[in-house]
């Protein structure tokens, strides 16, 4: 689930906990380069024995956090990471391995067999956002309070994506003038038009998986037919979500993203919600409407 504040939920259940270890992963890096140049060693043997001796000291096992930006899409890179988080994690219990997917095609591609414990991150809903905590959060990023038809505004247009939410309110801070949120919220509009152009184009650009099934514009109609609070079923799809999940991280493109819990796919925000309800597809031209 995109923006909904994966690495930050991480830190802080992980706050306070010794012998954690945070490593930004790179198409470019193994896991094993990644760790070791951020542990200053060697190579992966020298890694290892760092974390048995830091097991020794802390007197339980350290805490690896692997982060998987959505632009990390090499297929090695994704089958090297799984293949550590099974070495280090599981055969020779270096390590507690946590992996912090940004997409869901990531999320599938590591594997770890019957051992792996997955969670899913959900968005916001509408009344979290009146909680104490989060306007005071939300006071902090844009600098004054936010009124209610703000907040509800602001969920409209991003729903409880709160990666988005902070773009919005500190943009708007950033701005300093009369009418700064109204922009930070047009920017982030053209943000999403230019997302559903991009899931537009899916379908243009080859479909889903190695089959090049052409359904992009009939699951986004389908998605909109159903209310934003209720996603469309699996069921009434049948692209597997491993499939529709590598395209959408592939082209960046994520008005409508897979809840495994509810077992369907939905629409990020209402505002995107009514867009792929409207759009005419495979045309060259996007039309704002609601």
């Amino acid at each position: 689930n995109h923006e909904v504040g994966k690495s930050q939920l991480v830190r802080h259940v992980l706050n306070g906990h010794s012998g954690v270890l945070e490593v930004f992963m790179k198409n470019s890096a193994t896991p094993e380069m990644a760790i070791s140049t951020v542990l200053g060693v060697a190579d992966e043997a020298a890694a290892a024995r760092a974390f048995v001796e830091a097991e020794r000291r802390l007197g339980h096992k350290p805490v690896i956090v692997l982060d998987i930006h959505e632009r990390v899409t090499d297929p090695k890179i994704i089958d090297e990471i799984s293949n550590f988080v099974k070495s280090f994690g599981y055969e020779q219990q270096l390590a507690k391995v946590l992996v912090v997917c940004s997409t869901a095609a990531t999320a599938a591609g590591i594997t770890g067999d019957g051992r792996k414990i997955s969670f899913f991150v959900p968005q916001f809903k509408r009344e979290d956002l009146d909680s104490a905590d989060a306007r005071r959060v939300f006071k902090i990023w844009h600098g004054k309070p936010v009124h209610d038809s703000d907040v509800d505004r602001i969920f409209d247009l991003v729903g409880g994506r709160i990666g988005n939410i902070k773009d919005i309110l500190v943009f708007g801070k950033q701005d300093g003038m009369d009418g700064s949120l109204d922009k930070a919220l047009a920017r982030m509009e053209g943000q999403l038009l230019d997302d559903i152009q991009k899931y537009q184009a899916i379908d243009m650009l080859g479909g889903f998986s190695d089959a090049k099934i052409r359904v992009a514009s009939y699951l986004a109609r389908e998605v909109a037919r159903f209310p934003f609070e209720q996603c469309l079923p699996r069921s009434r799809f049948s692209l597997p979500p491993e499939d529709f999940g590598k395209a959408a991280r592939d082209r960046h493109a994520h008005p409508i993203y897979y809840h495994p819990i509810a077992r369907g796919y939905c629409a990020r925000s209402p505002f995107v919600h009514r867009q792929l309800g409207s759009v005419e597809f495979h045309s060259t031209s996007l039309r704002k409407w609601g």
